[in-house]
């Protein structure tokens, strides 16, 4: 996903693509439902779920599969939906175990947290809000929140969530609506 167009990209898998394996063709196959950007995407069963820049918060590009529309292609471009309700306003990283989607939430006015968010039911919960204290390199303060949790990786081999925090993310310009 581009940061300030809002398009999504999709890359072929190279190993289907033997001749191209240093070069995978690539289309833009689809946008965001504000058009600003992405944070970031996790494919949750084949929908595919949009941490998004501007303000819009999560949104989704549904399965095609006994849809009324075609796969997202370069020719036929799919536009993300907002979802309703909306689990985080100010989405960052994005990570799923196959059964919840975790959002590094990330609001410019407010402490962040990582959020639980199920899809099959809408609910959410906070899973997590602190941090053990740490020195940021930045500006050499001790944090103990988190501040833009933008980085999220999922381990399902044991279950750790592995969260990678920005200090300077409040620093940020917001983007232009």
């Amino acid at each position: 996903g581009f940061l300030k167009s809002g398009d999504i990209i999709r890359v072929d898998n190279p190993q289907n693509i033997a001749s191209n394996i240093n070069n995978p063709p690539q289309a833009v196959v689809g946008s965001t439902s504000d058009g600003i950007g992405v944070n970031a995407f996790v494919a949750f069963g084949n929908d595919l779920y949009i941490a998004e820049l501007g303000g819009f918060g999560m949104s989704k590009i549904t399965d095609p599969s006994g849809l009324t529309r075609a796969p997202c292609t370069a020719i036929a471009a799919c536009a993300a939906v907002s979802l309703s309700p909306q689990p985080s306003f100010a989405p960052g990283g994005l990570a799923t175990d196959g059964t919840s989607i975790f959002i590094g939430d990330s609001p410019r006015a407010t402490p962040a947290s990582i959020l639980q968010y199920n899809p099959a039911t809408a609910a959410v919960i906070t899973y997590s809000n602190l941090v053990p204290a740490y020195v940021s390199a930045f500006d050499g303060l001790t944090r103990t929140q988190y501040n833009g949790p933008l980085g999220l990786g999922y381990n399902p081999a044991n279950g750790d969530l592995y969260v990678g925090d920005d200090p300077t993310w409040l620093l940020a310009t917001p983007p232009l609506q």
